[in-house]
C-alpha cells in the first residue's frame, strides 16, 4: 500500500451527516496515530478528493444527497485504482451487502452497530496488517 512521504495512512470519509463524519474521524484518529483523514459531504466532492488526496481507504455512505454510494465506487476506483472502499449504511440487509460486493466494495459496515474494534479490524485488514 502506498503511503504519504510522512508514513501516514490517508483516509477519506464521504458522509452527508456531519455528526457521523465527526464520530468516525475521531474514532480513526484515536485508533491510528499515523492517519490523515479528509472529509466530503457529497459523492461528487468525494470523487474529486479521491483524485487529489489519493486515499488508501474511503469510508462512504451508500445514500448521499447527490448520488448512490454503490454507483460512486467505480468513479472512485477510476480516479485512484488502489483505493479500498468501505460502504456504510444504516439499513443493513443481505441485498445491500451483495450489491456492495458486486459493485467493487472492499468492505461493508452497518452504521448502527459500528464500534472501534470493528473499525480497527477493517482498516488493518484492508492495509494487510
Amino acid at each position: 500500500m502506498e503511503f504519504q512521504g510522512d508514513g501516514k495512512i490517508r483516509t477519506l470519509i464521504v458522509e452527508d451527516s456531519p455528526i457521523y463524519r465527526g464520530i468516525l474521524k475521531e474514532c480513526l484518529e484515536k485508533l491510528f496515530s499515523s492517519i490523515t483523514v479528509e472529509e466530503a459531504s457529497e459523492g461528487d466532492e468525494g470523487v474529486q478528493k479521491t483524485g487529489v488526496f489519493r486515499p488508501q481507504i474511503v469510508f462512504m455512505d451508500i445514500q448521499l444527497p447527490d448520488g448512490n454510494g454503490l454507483d460512486l465506487i467505480e468513479k472512485m476506483k477510476a480516479k485512484h485504482s488502489g483505493v479500498k472502499v468501505v460502504l456504510m449504511t444504516g439499513f443493513d440487509s443481505p441485498e445491500y451487502r451483495e450489491a456492495a460486493i458486486r459493485r467493487g466494495a472492499d468492505g461493508y459496515i452497518d452504521k448502527n452497530s459500528l464500534n472501534p474494534g470493528q473499525v480497527e479490524k477493517m482498516v488493518k485488514s484492508l492495509l494487510g496488517k
